[in-house]
């Protein structure tokens, strides 16, 4: 009914690899992709993304992931939103290159990403992410990389 993925290239490379000939409808014969469309819509939810410690954790910004997944919704769940205070030792001379995100923060995002998830209507919602949100979302299960799952949602 829904397809919920992490805005992380890995994460939607995974989900194009794992469902886009399920749910992808391309209505010419040119078989170039671009002018694909889901019948599912398919969210790009930042909520979902993994905890923040690398830069590969960073992500690309919506505008060049749009060109290459037209058929992902980029706009719901984002913000221009910018509060961000460094945690980590600092005002020494130390330098980081990216932000973190400090545990607090990642539990609050991830109380979020539960509530958003349970207030949908959808029945059946597939959600593309990380480890990080696997493990707080499921209390510590275990997952291989491109593990698929059916994970009973318990409010």
């Amino acid at each position: 009914d829904l397809v919920v993925v992490s805005p992380l290239t890995r994460a939607l490379q995974t989900m194009e690899l794992a469902l886009y000939e399920h749910i992808i409808v391309n209505e010419d014969d040119d078989d170039d992709d671009v002018d694909g469309h889901s019948n599912v819509p398919i969210i790009a939810m930042p909520k979902a993304a993994e905890r923040l410690y690398l830069v590969s954790d960073i992500g690309k910004s919506r505008s060049e992931l749009r060109i290459k997944y037209p058929w992902v919704d980029f706009d719901t769940g984002f913000s221009s939103d910018n509060n961000y205070i460094e945690w980590r030792p600092h005002g020494q001379g130390q330098e980081y290159a990216c932000l973190g995100e400090p545990q607090e923060c990642f539990d609050h995002r991830m109380t979020e990403l539960y509530l958003w998830l349970e207030s949908r209507k959808e029945k059946c919602i597939a959600v593309i992410c990380h480890a990080g949100v696997i493990d707080w979302m499921t209390s510590g299960d275990v997952y291989s990389n491109c593990e698929l799952r059916i994970q009973t949602f318990k409010s």
